[in-house]
């Protein structure tokens, strides 16, 4: 029997279910954060403020032209309310369910939809590897990591955004080691923390 490696024995992350077989590894953890309870209760100031706003433009005290202009005027604000609302509604109920079998690799979030599901031959993976990517906004600078997928064809596809480098990098490991690829240098990949 081999003996397992350093990184094999690593813990699976805080907040992650790590579920394992022979036929399929299953990661699982929920978008749950304290920023989205504040992103709620900001959304929801919003479209309150909004509501007020439209009960009074419908209720008729104002002629034609002005009405319209009355009613259009906050469109943009309504789109950006409801987008904070269903980010917020996401990130509360939301999980990621990352599945690999020797058939395919698949990242799925529910029960609301958001962007980045995907489902890719296993047999069409090469390498995984992560990104760093910095924010700046007014002085302020943070870091996501984003884990990649390299296809035989040669293109990159992202399967996650994630806000560690640990939280990436494992996630990276734990995918090559099931599925037997082994780790090779990709240019402009984050430099490997020791796993």
């Amino acid at each position: 029997m081999a003996t397992p490696t350093e990184s094999e024995l690593l813990p699976v992350p805080e907040g992650m279910v790590l579920t394992e077989n022979k036929s399929q590894l299953t990661l699982q953890w929920r978008w749950f954060s304290v920023m989205h309870i504040a992103l709620m209760g900001f959304s929801v100031i919003w479209l309150g403020f909004l509501f007020v706003w439209y009960r009074i433009a419908l209720s008729g005290d104002f002629d034609g032209e002005i009405a319209w202009l009355i009613l259009l005027f906050p469109i943009g604000h309504l789109a950006v309310g409801v987008g904070m609302f269903y980010s917020a509604l996401a990130g509360l109920l939301n999980r990621t369910t990352l599945t690999v079998s020797r058939q395919s690799l698949q990242v799925k979030h529910s029960p609301l939809w958001m962007p980045g599901q995907c489902e890719i031959p296993a047999k069409e993976l090469t390498q995984l590897f992560c990104k760093e990517k910095r924010y700046e906004n007014k002085g302020s600078v943070t870091y996501r990591y984003l884990l990649y997928a390299l296809l035989k064809s040669g293109s990159e596809k992202k399967l996650l955004t994630l806000d560690t480098q640990e939280y990436a990098q494992w996630l990276e490991h734990k995918i090559e080691s099931y599925l037997h690829i082994e780790n090779q240098a990709v240019a402009g990949e984050l430099s490997s923390k020791t796993f």
